[in-house]
């Protein structure tokens, strides 16, 4: 098992950023096809602990990322910023957001958030099929 931890000051306009350096370290394991799904994914986390637990201001993130190569990723964003409230269904079309959570469950294999220690933690697990690993040259 491979284990990356990341940690930064998230933004609006930072949340994107932190995800695509996620994608270039996992570029070096995973296809194109499942680096899609996983940016997705993180940018739409970092960007709800941007807008949603830090209200735009700037906060600290942690991404912490486990290879378990040949099998899945594992990770879980965390963000010590407001309490959220995770929606766990598809919100009605008359409302303006919501929608990211709906779409990250559907990508991932497995998605959870929890409040733990005043912090925000979304874990999110993506199985990876033998022909999407890249082999080490």
């Amino acid at each position: 098992m491979l284990q990356l931890i990341l940690k930064d000051t998230v933004t609006p306009c930072r949340s994107r950023m932190i995800a695509r350096a996620v994608k270039s370290f996992l570029d070096m394991f995973v296809t194109s096809d499942v680096l899609f799904d996983i940016e997705l994914v993180l940018t739409e986390s970092c960007n709800n602990a941007a807008l949603h637990a830090y209200q735009g201001l700037p906060g600290e993130l942690e991404i912490k990322i486990e290879i378990l190569e040949n099998q899945r990723v594992d990770f879980q964003v965390r963000d010590w910023g407001k309490e959220f409230q995770c929606p766990w269904q598809l919100p009605e079309k008359s409302e303006e957001s919501g929608r990211g959570i709906f779409i990250m469950r559907q990508v991932m294999h497995s998605f959870d958030y929890s409040r733990e220690n005043n912090s925000n933690v979304f874990s999110f697990t993506k199985k990876i099929g033998p022909k999407q690993w890249k082999e080490c040259r």
